[in-house]
């Protein structure tokens, strides 16, 4: 890339494209002349070249061209050719283009938008599952360059139409079809045009999202849509328009600085303000995962749970009364949590907090005379306690041993 820039005599900087040769560049700018009207604005003539060779990448042969025979090396070369998608990223790199990330986006196709007012219009669902038009899609895209007068906005859009898809796929199997007849070999138009399909179908949206930007570009940078070899080896003048204030003034740096903050929403306007919203269940459950865990009689805990388990599976109904919940009242199920155990080692500095005083005991155990919790003497006591153990209490060491054995399941 070079750049050329002309001063003026005001002290002020304009640009002058008449220096060069329309038979040896490409020059991309409606005017030759640029005059600035503002002290912060500079004008800028980038040069792009794009090789024409179409095996690079640069370009490709434009559709429907005519080949010829290179007489040097004898191989086929198209006569049009046009600037594929990294050679036109090239050029609109140089210009300055900016793409509004959020409204650019897929938009309604047309076959579509008449369903949607023929629907309105006689308040029945048009049935999209059998439409011919079910796989179409388009995109558009928004973009701007700036300008000695501001910004200059651009949309495009690019629709993909699996019909006009489908018939350039016939005539291309019936070209195919033609010189595989001329060489004697077979080849099959249906199955040509159905494996194609295929692809490009699922390659829709790439497909329509790609020629929508390469639309953009070519409609924001004045670009032709095929050029004959000798003029893509032209390099290509891009008019670039750049901010150039006195960055010595701090009042100069601090109004840039926060220009560059909003910079993007004065160009393409705000965006929605989309905050998720966050359910009350979810902020419960934070909550309740903050509390310290409790495994204190976890082993009894957990027979006591198995064993109501084996009894609902046994009657094939929940039990209401499962493993004495519902017997148990809050003050009992307050004494069964017992303060949990940190293995972290002690803070010598730290204040050591007072032990809690040991929970006094409930009962003892009929078998072995230990002392019992609340918890385990109301499940005793209770309904299906009693209709265990007989009324008797007992430490879950001795529950073990004193409980029925299970029902044989049979084979």
């Amino acid at each position: 890339m070079s750049t050329a820039l002309a001063p003026v005599e005001n002290g002020h900087e304009c640009l002058d494209l008449s220096s060069y040769d329309p038979q040896a560049y490409n020059i991309l700018s409606p005017v030759l002349r640029l005059d600035t009207a503002a002290p912060y604005l500079r004008f800028r003539a980038v040069e792009v070249r794009l090789d024409p060779d179409v095996h690079r990448g640069d370009c490709y042969a434009a559709p429907g061209t005519k080949w010829t025979k290179d007489r040097r090396t004898s191989e086929l070369l198209p006569v049009l050719v046009a600037p594929s998608k990294p050679g036109l990223l090239k050029i609109s790199s140089a210009a300055g283009l900016i793409i509004d990330p959020r409204n650019s986006r897929r938009i309604t196709p047309d076959a579509c938008e008449r369903c949607i007012e023929m629907a309105q219009a006689t308040q029945q669902a048009a049935r999209c599952g059998d439409c011919p038009s079910r796989f179409d899609t388009a995109y558009q895209y928004i973009g701007a360059v700036r300008t000695d007068t501001g910004w200059r906005i651009v949309k495009a859009s690019y629709e993909w139409n699996l019909d006009a898809q489908r018939r350039k796929l016939v005539r291309e199997g019936r070209k195919k079809l033609a010189k595989a007849q001329e060489e004697g070999r077979p080849f099959d138009v249906e199955e040509h045009v159905e494996d194609r399909l295929d692809q490009i179908i699922a390659e829709r949206y790439g497909l329509a999202e790609t020629k929508g930007l390469l639309r953009l570009v070519r409609a924001i940078c004045h670009l032709r849509q095929a050029y004959t070899r000798e003029e893509m080896a032209r390099p290509f003048i891009v008019v670039r328009t750049e901010l150039a204030p006195d960055f010595a003034d701090p009042e100069t740096r601090r109004a840039l600085a926060a220009k560059a903050l909003c910079s993007g929403a004065e160009i393409f306007g705000p965006a929605e303000d989309d905050r998720p919203l966050l359910h009350v269940a979810k902020a419960e459950v934070v909550e309740d995962l903050a509390c310290e865990p409790d495994f204190t009689d976890v082993e009894g805990r957990a027979e006591i749970a198995a064993d109501a388990v084996d009894d609902d599976l046994d009657s094939g109904l929940p039990s209401a009364d499962a493993a004495g919940i519902d017997d148990l009242t809050p003050a009992a199920l307050s004494d069964a949590v017992a303060e949990p155990v940190h293995p972290s080692v002690p803070d010598e500095a730290a204040p050591r907090e007072p032990e809690p005083a040991p929970t006094p005991a409930a009962g003892t155990c009929d078998d072995c005379g230990g002392s019992l919790t609340r918890a385990v003497v109301a499940y005793c006591q209770s309904s299906r306690g009693q209709a265990t153990f007989g009324g008797a209490n007992y430490c879950f060491t001795c529950q073990k041993r004193h409980r029925p054995a299970k029902k044989a399941v049979a084979q």
